[in-house]
């Protein structure tokens, strides 16, 4: 496919005609923003389906917007006429804050996907308001592997054999006719081991679960502070419901509801202290904490309202704790605090330990697998071709596949529910009965961010829309950011969007607004040795010598490798710091433990994805996997550990045989192509500086291919990153949009 060919004079007089429309297009929402002209092109044209490939950080969000706001405005479109997809409800959120808050354009609809299915679907009359989520799936699939899989020995002990290295059953469970009673047997095992008594054993267990929030009743709530009064609560006999709906408010839902004879209060735990004050928090974070925090407390302070709550606080100024206060406040009030003994704490916890058998088994393969599976429409029946076709150990995991797959089938229609692939599945079949007469909508304009994300079904579905609707598809995207193929997206179908799309151009949107252009010459060179990729030159006008900084640290001794990963980004934060100690920082990994090598110690500490220097406490430091990133700009970024290994950077874990088969083979002649375009998202996260963390003895051979790229600084010494010479470094700032 070839850029969009369009008439040159023509163009060139609707961008003069248009010019001060284009030039004021923002200003009452942001007077910095000002479309650049391939921007204004990509809104002008009038192809039937349009391909716009936006550089990271080259404003496609303003470019989709621009568009809505110009067809409305200057096209004539109904607001009702334009459909917004998005692939995640943040980006929908962002999109309604934009067009429906800031221009005012309340009609045009601005769905995810699966809101979108959601919607066709209850159209037809056939209504599931439950949508089953990942936790909802394992329930089901666990379930069925301790009430009906393990009652059938023969076919357990095919299960055991085909998935040995995900399940961990020993050979003791013959002995025991049900579940439940192996799983009594297995899990006192090791408190017989250590000698501990009930009260011990029940302290290590709850202690274990306390650092992925679970309490002792199995629930997995937001905090560990939420999680130390739950346990409170059960340990002293006070039942509770965690975030139940207050009688009179709509939209609230305090943390905790407890009831006790004629007693009945919520409580409403703050993660401040008593100042408004939390150090793990943004200003921003802190801003809205405290805005919903304020709202809250107008609520509590009502007449008809103030008896009902007990309000906590993670410190305060008497140096007292939320659990002591919590219970001076119970017994304030009336309640009975009977301590709940030591036997019926271990027969909860062990009730609620039953999955360590099976969890690995469920949330790695699984799981992935029926999603997968559903992606590329097949059916029950396509299993039978599959298992045709495969032999050995292949073939006997997919008959029980298929047992599995069947059995959650005919639950979700027993209990109404959709999963989020039969919200697109279900909704692509169902249209054609529909269209204009049942929906009441007749769909004009499709506009698709993220295109690069699209899946099988999903394009289905969109084809559909148009072809139903007569509608035009506008979608925006960049190839070079394809990364989320382990959940369908497929980068063949953005390459291929002129066959896949009648009466199809594509344009370019090339200039940048958060990196320097010595960056993008780095990424762009890094991620087109992917002959594959489609080719694009990258502009800005901002300028930083030496934007890609390689600092190798000392993994000799591996007792003290934490300390010495920790020790190099301290010194990073030292330069930073020096430049500006207001900056942004985002700590990036490619996988999510990967903020743990630099905290076992005493210079960082984590909270969920917030990391305190504590020689910098004040610096603003998120961490998150590249995945998480993907969109976001910070001021300096620091890719925690690129090194060469299964679990390094590119990741050498490969997918499972079995879900291989399932996958559609996409040929790109280079090795880890989608870990290099996740690479390429790392660099281009930073409006300044990235960092990369690499051990000198197990380099990653992406780190050795940067080596040779011009401005790229590699620091064998980490002193070397304050003490080096950055005089010559211009740093302009531009604004992003």
């Amino acid at each position: 496919m070839k850029y969009c060919e369009y008439d040159a004079i023509d163009l060139g007089k609707k961008l003069e005609n248009y010019k001060e429309y284009f030039d004021n297009m923002f200003k009452k929402v942001d007077p910095n923003i000002i479309l650049d002209e391939q921007q204004r092109t990509a809104v002008l044209l009038d192809s039937n389906n349009l391909l716009v490939i936006a550089g990271a950080g080259s404003g496609k969000t303003t470019t989709m917007v621009a568009k809505v706001i110009y067809l409305i405005e200057k096209c004539g479109y109904k607001e009702s006429e334009i459909v917004v997809l998005s692939f995640t409800r943040k980006v929908k959120k962002e999109l309604e804050d934009i067009i429906h808050n800031k221009f005012g354009y309340k009609g045009v609809n601005i769905f995810t996907f699966h809101k979108l299915g959601l919607r066709i679907i209850n159209a037809s009359g056939e209504n599931y308001n439950n949508i089953v989520e990942e936790n909802g799936q394992y329930s089901i699939f666990s379930d069925y592997i301790k009430n009906i899989l393990y009652n059938d020995k023969e076919k357990f002990e095919k299960f055991l054999n085909a998935f040995s290295n995900l399940l961990y059953f020993n050979n003791e469970w013959r002995m025991y006719d049900t579940f439940s009673d192996y799983h009594d047997f297995e899990y006192k095992k090791e408190m017989i081991k250590n000698n501990w008594s009930i009260s011990q054993y029940n302290e290590v267990q709850i202690e274990k679960r306390k650092n992925v929030y679970k309490t002792i009743r199995g629930e997995y709530l937001k905090s560990k502070e939420e999680v130390d009064i739950a346990n409170f609560l059960f340990k002293n006999g006070i039942d509770y419901e965690y975030e139940k709906r207050e009688e009179n408010g709509e939209w609230y839902h305090p943390d905790f509801y407890i009831r006790q004879l004629e007693n009945e209060n919520y409580i409403e735990h703050f993660g401040i202290d008593e100042n408004g004050h939390n150090k793990m928090f943004t200003e921003e974070e802190l801003a809205s904490y405290l805005e919903s925090y304020r709202t809250k407390q107008f609520y509590f302070n009502d007449c008809n309202n103030r008896d009902k709550f007990i309000v906590t606080y993670s410190k305060y100024d008497n140096g007292s704790d939320y659990l002591t206060e919590l219970e001076k406040e119970l017994k304030k009030r009336g309640y009975s605090l009977t301590l709940t003994r030591d036997e019926e704490i271990y027969e909860k916890l062990k009730a609620t330990d039953q999955d360590k058998y099976i969890s690995q088994f469920i949330s790695k393969l699984l799981i992935p697998f029926i999603s997968l599976y559903k992606q590329q429409g097949y059916t029950y029946y396509y299993f039978n071709k599959l298992i045709s076709e495969n032999t050995g150990n292949i073939r006997e995991q997919l008959i029980i596949l298929q047992d599995f797959f069947k059995y959650y089938q005919e639950e979700l229609e027993k209990r109404k529910l959709l999963d989020f692939e039969d919200m697109i599945y279900k909704s692509y079949s169902i249209m054609p009965r529909l269209k204009e007469s049942n929906l009441k909508v007749d769909y004009k304009y499709l506009i698709i961010d993220e295109y690069q994300d699209i899946s099988q079904s999903r394009l289905k579905l969109v084809k559909r829309l148009a072809n139903l609707f007569d509608a035009k598809v506008m979608a925006v995207g960049d190839d070079w950011q394809t990364i989320f193929g382990y959940s369908g997206a497929r980068i063949d179908l953005f390459k291929n969007f002129e066959s896949e799309m009648e009466d199809a151009a594509r344009i370019p949107i090339e200039r940048t607004y958060r990196n320097s252009q010595e960056l993008i010459d780095i990424a762009g060179e890094f991620v087109l040795k992917n002959k594959e990729q489609i080719i694009k030159k990258l502009i800005s006008d901002k300028h930083i010598q030496y934007p890609v900084e390689i600092v190798i640290y000392d993994d000799s001794d591996r007792e003290k490798l934490n300390y010495h990963r920790a020790l190099a980004v301290e010194k990073i934060l030292d330069y930073i710091v020096s430049k500006d100690p207001n900056s942004k920082v985002l700590f990036m990994g490619r996988y999510k433990k990967d903020v743990y090598k630099i905290s076992n110690n005493d210079k960082f500490k984590v909270y969920k994805t917030k990391v305190i220097s504590n020689k910098y406490p004040e610096l603003k430091i998120d961490y998150l996997t590249i995945h998480q990133a993907k969109g976001l700009g910070y001021d300096y970024c620091v890719l925690l550990d690129l090194n060469d290994g299964t679990y390094g950077f590119p990741s050498k874990i490969e997918d499972f045989p079995v879900v291989k088969l399932i996958k559609p083979e996409i040929d790109e002649p280079i090795d880890y192509p989608e870990e290099r375009r996740l690479f390429y998202v790392a660099l281009t996260r930073t409006r300044n500086k990235i960092y990369l963390l690499v051990p000198k003895r197990k380099i990653s051979s992406f780190a050795k291919e940067l080596e040779n790229y011009s401005n790229v600084k590699i620091n064998e010494n980490v002193n070397d990153i304050v003490n080096s010479n950055h005089s010559n470094e211009e740093e302009i700032e531009i604004i992003e949009i």
